[in-house]
């Protein structure tokens, strides 16, 4: 059974990502992946809509979704957006703590490249935002599904903010 495009009916909290007081918000769809961890397409639950969802993420498997934690302290296969967006999520914590890692300048003074590129607190989010959605792979048979077809690739993420931020790269 297919979900409803978000574009046809209105969710919230997705549907408030053009509203300019939630820009920062990502919202996120579910891809399923094979048993090598290639991208088959995109999950039958998964919220879509190009005009909405901005990024997808792996939310199932053939073996039942992700392996997650479960009820009981336990460990547990899931499957579902709810599983795609903590992957998201750990991208923009993994982007953060590589732009706020402190480096030291010329002048033997440290400073992050959030201060060095003037990234305050204010504009932080939206910059994140972007850099994970540049970097996410376009896929051509999703962009009808989600805004450019974009899928999260924890890979190119790291290799795109190593090639826009230089001094990030470890020698």
């Amino acid at each position: 059974e297919e979900t409803l495009s978000k574009s046809e009916a209105k969710y919230y909290p997705a549907c408030l990502s053009h509203d300019p007081r939630f820009k920062k918000l990502i919202v996120v769809g579910s891809v399923d992946i094979d048993n090598k961890n290639n991208i088959e397409g995109k999950s039958k639950f998964s919220n879509y809509s190009p005009e909405y969802v901005h990024i997808a993420a792996p939310g199932n498997s053939p073996l039942g979704g992700l392996y997650s934690t479960i009820s009981s302290n336990k460990y547990g296969w899931k499957a579902g957006t709810s599983q795609a967006t903590p992957l998201v999520t750990s991208a923009v914590a993994l982007t953060y703590a590589i732009l706020n890692q402190p480096r030291t300048t010329i002048n033997d003074q440290t400073q992050t490249v959030f201060d060095k590129c003037k990234i305050n607190e204010k504009n932080r989010p939206e910059v994140i935002k972007k850099i994970i959605l540049d970097s996410a792979t376009k896929r051509n048979d999703m962009i009808s599904y989600w805004k450019d077809g974009n899928v999260l690739n924890l890979s190119k993420l790291i290799d795109y903010i190593h090639l826009i931020f230089p001094d990030t790269k470890k020698n």
